[in-house]
């Protein structure tokens, strides 16, 4: 598993994070300053030998230097505006194996322009709507 973040959000989310990650037993740290101080290149170890790579980066920057073909699962939840998820679509696409999956959030009245990047960018194919604005396809 790959979490990328610039982390040039609001500081007091990053509590809310680290609790995710709490949660999802794959972070072992309460403490949000060792969090931050292990983020640029933290591999983080969860049960059954989960391994979670964190990104202190840009997504552009983390797919630029990934295997083609690599991930079963991309999910997209980044920067919410249309160039920003077109981008995101295009440079991950590529990424994801045959028969793998790419989803996202915020296919939504609320955000137009990731609504408007994801109906664009697999016209061709079939997008499945899920609930709490989800969306996914198969490659």
């Amino acid at each position: 598993m790959h979490l990328i973040d610039t982390l040039q959000g609001d500081e007091q989310s990053l509590p809310w994070a680290v609790a995710r990650m709490l949660e999802a037993g794959c972070w072992e740290c309460e403490d949000v300053t060792a969090w931050k101080r292990h983020w640029p290149s933290a591999t983080l170890c969860g049960p059954m030998g989960l391994r979670v790579h964190v990104h202190h980066a840009t997504t552009s920057a983390v797919a630029a230097v990934m295997m083609q073909g690599y991930f079963d699962l991309v999910f997209i939840d980044a920067d919410h505006s249309y160039d920003a998820v077109k981008r995101d679509i295009a440079d991950w696409w590529p990424l994801v194996s045959p028969g793998g999956i790419m989803a996202g959030h915020d296919f939504s009245f609320k955000d137009p322009g990731t609504r408007k990047a994801v109906v664009e960018s697999f016209s061709s194919g079939e997008v499945f709507l899920d609930s709490d604005a989800v969306w996914w396809t198969l490659k």
